[in-house]
């Protein structure tokens, strides 16, 4: 198994950053709605046939989890 990190991409949209994973694969979560993340931060892990990267924070983004949008997969 494989640990390298990803840094997730960023989609703007009506004043609220959306983190986007670099690939379809498995998402394994770190933090819950409601936490507080910051630039450089792992907030998960995604699973990607088999080859777990952790998923991080981009520079420049910080803020609330206000919502994760997936199947059930991705609840804590």
């Amino acid at each position: 198994m494989s640990d390298d990190g990803q840094v997730l991409r960023v989609r703007e949209a009506g004043g609220a950053s959306a983190l986007l994973a670099p690939s379809v694969g498995i998402f394994l979560p770190a933090v819950t709605e409601g936490a507080l993340v910051a630039e450089g931060q792992s907030i998960g892990a995604i699973d990607i046939l088999g080859a777990r990267r952790s998923l991080i924070v981009p520079v420049g983004v910080s803020g609330r989890v206000t919502q994760r949008v997936g199947g059930e997969r991705t609840r804590v």
